[in-house]
């Protein structure tokens, strides 16, 4: 009884072994038929208003509700990033921008749910405002971060397969990269605040 047993569980294991080899090959031959990622046809001087493509700004004032941000001397982050997101909404909507705002007063928004409200939008910009508090009282700065790459919406792979991540069929964002250069730009000429630079980060 024990070696028909012993037989019978080596058969069950070379089964699984040969089951898992066929569905490596089976996914690899599928992965190979996808067609190669497109380069984007439009050029990536940056996203500048006088290019006419974007034509919605999503703008995120960071923190809100119970997440009060970073706070000094009493003042809290939250209430600054939704002061100046209501100022650059007046701003853009001047310049004849669709806008957007993540949150309208002091409220708690996910940060899965300010994504999915800007995936909502098409040919639109995210812009998210957040002020640092650092461990030096003197330190000071404008700083502008930009994400290392975006997730195609078109391309979705199942997450079970991790040779088969999506993050690998992900273009660089050079887009979000050159707009954070421009924005960093004005920044720094229009305040005359020191230039901490651009900074790529997957938040």
């Amino acid at each position: 009884m024990r070696r028909r047993g012993k037989r019978s569980y080596e058969r069950v294991q070379r089964g699984l072994a040969w089951g898992g080899l066929l569905l490596m090959a089976a996914c690899f031959v599928w992965w190979q038929s996808l067609p190669p990622w497109e380069q984007s046809a439009r050029d990536s001087r940056g996203l500048r208003p006088e290019d006419n493509r974007v034509v919605c700004v999503v703008i995120d004032a960071g923190h809100g509700g119970q997440d009060s941000g970073a706070i000094r001397d009493g003042v809290q982050e939250k209430d600054l990033t939704l002061d100046v997101a209501r100022r650059v909404q007046k701003l853009a909507v001047a310049q004849g921008f669709v806008t957007v705002l993540t949150r309208t007063g002091d409220e708690t928004v996910s940060l899965a749910n300010r994504a999915a409200l800007a995936n909502r939008e098409e040919s639109c910009v995210f812009v998210s405002i957040h002020f640092d508090k650092g461990a030096r009282a003197t330190a000071t700065g404008v700083q502008t971060f930009y994400a290392i790459r975006q997730v195609p919406r078109e391309r979705v792979v199942s997450s079970w397969l991790p040779f088969l991540q999506q993050v690998s069929l992900e273009p660089t964002n050079d887009e979000s990269r050159s707009l954070a250069a421009f924005v960093q730009e004005a920044m720094v000429a229009r305040t005359q605040a020191f230039d901490r630079g651009t900074r790529a980060e997957q938040f």
